[in-house]
């Protein structure tokens, strides 16, 4: 017998049958069902309720630690404490030096290129120079 839409019936929640109450049984139990939101906390091994899981620290989440790293420094040449950020910044532009790292491999490669361009457009001035006044006397 068709139940539900199939012969204009509402739709309701059909008969429980023996097939149903044996898969249910085996499936939970003895113990009552328990309703709720849950997580499967990995360290756990297990299902938690979401409002008891504590999802896993990430790197991504520490707290920056990048002013720690000025702490007690000071320059090699003159003593002068660059003991924080600011401070290290400051000096780098009084003394009008940056850090190696502030510039890239390829930044270093243009300017080896662009100076072994200058030195054979130089040496090529030389060379035309001696070679000019040699013919001119």
């Amino acid at each position: 017998m068709a139940r539900g839409m199939a012969n204009g019936e509402p739709i309701v929640s059909q008969p429980a049958t023996d097939e149903f109450r044996e898969g249910y049984d085996r499936i939970f139990g003895d113990k009552p069902v328990q309703r709720g939101r849950w997580v499967y906390d990995v360290r756990q091994q297990r299902l938690v309720p979401a409002d008891e899981y504590e999802p896993p620290a990430r790197a991504l989440d520490a707290p920056i630690l990048s002013g720690r790293f000025y702490e007690n420094v000071h320059t090699l040449d003159d003593g002068t404490d660059i003991g924080s950020r600011a401070k290290y910044q400051a000096y780098c532009r009084e003394k009008g030096v940056t850090a190696m790292s502030d510039f890239s491999d390829q930044y270093y490669d243009n300017i080896h290129a662009s100076r072994k361009r200058e030195t054979r457009k130089h040496r090529k001035a030389a060379l035309d120079r001696a070679y000019w006044e040699k013919f001119q006397k």
